[in-house]
């Protein structure tokens, strides 16, 4: 076996998932095959769900009945924990990587790739490598914007084999056997937390917390420190909530909507409908666009990584944004003028009449 098809298993929570988690299995195994992926089943009862978990593991996929309480899903970092350390002991693998079923595994370098080749080239940059591994570099879905995205910088566990001594219960911090030396690897995930319904978003968001406030109103309690950021959804009307998006900067990916359907994915349940769609191969896959008027003008330009860490050094040297320069350049340094690419050619500019 060659370094770039690195044997990697990727590991879910779910429950009632009825719209991700076939695109989460389809994604991952055109990654890694079928008989990599390992779904815990967190006592889901939609029948489509259930449906779509005996049909997958009819092809290969490990599908887990063992833990279906919400105080399961509360020590699922202890849970995958315990299952990552009985795969190290059987052996036969090189990473572990523990994902939710919102999150679709992809690399950022200077393109955006999600194919298997440039998924195994960043796996084997990080083989023999005696380090603690993170993905801290997510991009979250714009709401009715397919194929829009914000990037954010959130820490996420990879594990070499032979190496987990822990892992929390939101995948952010992974012990290892090497707790003084950290590496970022060139993975990172689609988040696609932004559901089109948004009372969907709320049904997700109570569901996370259920197994810390039982059925305690959440748009009044007091917020735990845990999942602290999920109940702003009960404090916050749905326009308000899209108001925060419009706008505003974000990475524009055409390509990753032809991607999902060649997986037979529909991704309409999953990202919605609207947004300016054009007919473009950007060469390193996306472009940073931004709306002005209430939607009714985009612009769309090239970003050049290489160009823009050249050109900001305090970027770079920040400790937060140095970990990703585009986390920067998207809601400060283009309002501040600074430039995404050393080009002469001007942006694209597309004119709407009225707001999508």
């Amino acid at each position: 076996m060659t370094k770039q098809t690195l044997p990697t298993r990727c590991i879910t929570m779910q429950k009632n998932e009825a719209v991700l988690l076939e695109p989460w299995l389809l994604h991952h195994a055109a990654l890694f095959g079928f008989d990599a992926l390992t779904v815990l089943d967190n006592g889901s009862d939609n029948p489509a769900v259930l449906d779509t978990l005996k049909r997958y593991e009819a092809r290969g996929v490990t599908v887990i009945h063992d833990y279906p309480t919400k105080e399961d899903y509360g020590r699922k970092g202890e849970i995958v924990a315990d299952i990552i350390r009985e795969w190290d002991r059987r052996g036969g693998y090189a990473f572990a990587l523990p994902l939710d079923c919102d999150e679709l595994l992809i690399t950022v370098t200077e393109r955006i790739a999600w194919d298997r080749a440039s998924v195994h080239a960043a796996l084997a940059r990080m083989a023999g490598q005696k380090s603690t591994f993170v993905n801290n570099r997510m991009l979250l879905n714009i709401p009715h914007r397919p194929g829009y995205f914000r990037p954010q910088i959130i820490q996420r566990a990879i594990f070499a084999a032979d190496t987990i001594t822990s892992l929390d219960q939101g995948y952010h911090f992974p012990g290892t056997i090497y707790p003084d030396r950290c590496g970022q690897s060139l993975l990172a995930c689609l988040h696609l937390h932004n559901r089109p319904n948004y009372e969907d978003i709320k049904t997700v968001a109570r569901n996370k917390l259920r197994h810390l406030t039982g059925e305690a109103d959440l748009a009044t309690m007091e917020p735990t420190e845990e999942g602290y950021h999920l109940y702003s959804y009960f404090r916050t009307s749905e326009e308000t909530f899209l108001s925060q998006y419009r706008d505003q900067p974000d990475v524009y990916i055409p390509g990753i909507l032809p991607y999902l359907e060649s997986l037979g994915i529909d991704w309409r349940p999953m990202l919605g409908t609207g947004g300016v769609q054009l007919p473009l191969r950007p060469p390193h896959n996306f472009l940073v666009h931004r709306a002005e008027h209430r939607e009714q003008r985009h612009i769309f330009e090239t970003y050049d990584a290489a160009y823009y860490a050249a050109h900001n050094p305090d970027v770079v040297a920040d400790p937060h944004y140095g970990l990703w320069p585009l986390a920067h350049f998207l809601p400060t340094g283009w309002n501040e003028g600074r430039r995404p690419n050393g080009l002469s050619q001007p942006p694209v500019i597309v004119e709407q009449m009225s707001a999508d």
